[in-house]
């Protein structure tokens, strides 16, 4: 969770209690699972106090039970409380190579704020595979407000080998910003898989390939 989100779930609106300060850039949710839970809280706390003496953490809350457990991560999937936050807003579903994370995101938000100051720029995703959700609200969702924001957030990944949809598809509305992501000969190639699995093109009809009469 960038601090964008945490901050905005947290203290900015009051849904959840912090159980951390929310000055730092990043919140990291870590979960240990393993057959014997004394070993694995004891591994799991090492794997902490390593990580503060190597400088990778600032501060961190381990969970002592189910119930403290489910108030953290009550914090990361209150999805429905961002979409009540910030409406209206657009959704974008990306990913990106981790290392490019930081620098995106944060000249994403300057791109944004150049045309609207008072836009919130509010991401969070998984860390692993490096996909990110993020969420930008302008006060407005008119058509040509999209097409801006859309470009703002989907071109600078070409350059950075990102995908403009990392686990929703492409569906209609990524359609026209494939080529972002995807060259001519991969489009090529999804279109002769589609006529080749589909051949009478009645499956999803008009999603990435044109409709068959």
């Amino acid at each position: 969770m960038w601090r964008s989100y945490y901050a905005l779930l947290t203290k900015e609106s009051g849904r959840h209690n912090a159980p951390l300060d929310t000055d730092a850039p990043f919140y990291v949710l870590i979960e240990s699972l393993g057959n014997d839970q004394a070993e694995t809280a004891q591994r799991f706390e090492q794997a902490i106090t390593s990580a503060f003496e190597k400088e990778l953490l600032s501060d961190a809350v381990v969970a002592n039970s189910d119930t403290q457990r489910d108030r953290l991560w009550a914090i990361r999937e209150d999805i429905e409380g961002l979409s009540e936050l910030i409406a209206p807003r657009f959704v974008f579903d990306i990913s990106l190579p981790i290392v490019d994370m930081h620098t995106y995101v944060n000249e994403l938000e300057v791109s944004v704020r150049e045309i609207w100051p008072d836009a919130k720029v509010v991401v969070f995703g998984h860390l692993g595979d490096g996909n990110l959700h993020v969420s930008i609200s302008t006060g407005d969702s008119n058509e040509e407000t999209r097409i801006k924001i859309e470009g703002l957030v989907y071109k600078p990944l070409q350059e950075i080998g990102g995908s403009i949809s990392a686990e929703h598809g492409i569906g209609l509305k990524k359609k026209d910003h494939l080529s972002i992501s995807r060259n001519h000969g991969e489009i090529a190639l999804m279109m002769r898989l589609k006529e080749a699995m589909d051949p009478k093109g009645l499956l999803n009809r008009g999603k990435v390939l044109p409709n068959k009469n």
